[in-house]
């Protein structure tokens, strides 16, 4: 796939990730200032630890896992967000 940006020579990818923590107002801020900055593509990671780690053999990291979670309408609502400021979208989706 060939990118021509519009506004910068490169293609540059504001990562939301997880950096949220869970928090869904906080993943809100998080996308409308990475909308609101001059990157091309905002960057989601859609969690889901029961698919990710095994609760049973690994308590410690499914836990950490799962308090990153957003739940499917949140992250419905954070691409509408990204759609709505007519940004290019990128998730990632990690065990769903």
């Amino acid at each position: 796939m060939y990118f021509n940006s519009k506004i910068n020579p490169v293609l540059f990818i504001a990562e939301v990730g997880s950096n949220h923590e869970g928090n869904y107002s906080e993943a809100k801020k998080l996308v409308i200032n990475a909308c609101n900055s001059r990157a091309d593509v905002v960057k989601l990671q859609i969690l889901n630890a029961e698919n990710l780690v095994s609760k049973k053999y690994d308590r410690k990291r499914y836990n950490h896992f799962k308090k990153l979670e957003l739940s499917i309408e949140q992250n419905k609502k954070l691409c509408k967000i990204i759609k709505l400021k007519k940004k290019k979208m990128l998730c990632i989706n990690m065990g769903c």
